[in-house]
């Protein structure tokens, strides 16, 4: 999740056995409307921007371009 979430940023980032402090965010989110909002608005931006149909297939051909060039330059 860590590279989904941005703590405090797009949501909390919290140890999944810590379960005071999950208590804790969850509280600070069922009392925070807005910061709920702002959490919401910021992971929709990110979203739109990391994780389009754009950028899947552009990471999937640099993948690709890269393994070709690594074969290449093994079997000169």
């Amino acid at each position: 999740m860590q590279y989904i979430i941005d703590d405090n940023e797009t949501g909390f980032l919290v140890d999944k056995f810590d379960i005071e402090t999950i208590s804790k965010k969850l509280n600070i989110l069922c009392l925070d409307a807005d910061l709920r909002q702002q959490f919401g608005d910021k992971g929709y931006v990110k979203a739109m921007k990391n994780y389009t149909e754009d950028r899947y297939v552009k990471d999937v051909a640099d993948l690709y371009t890269a393994l070709i060039l690594n074969k290449q330059l093994r079997n000169n």
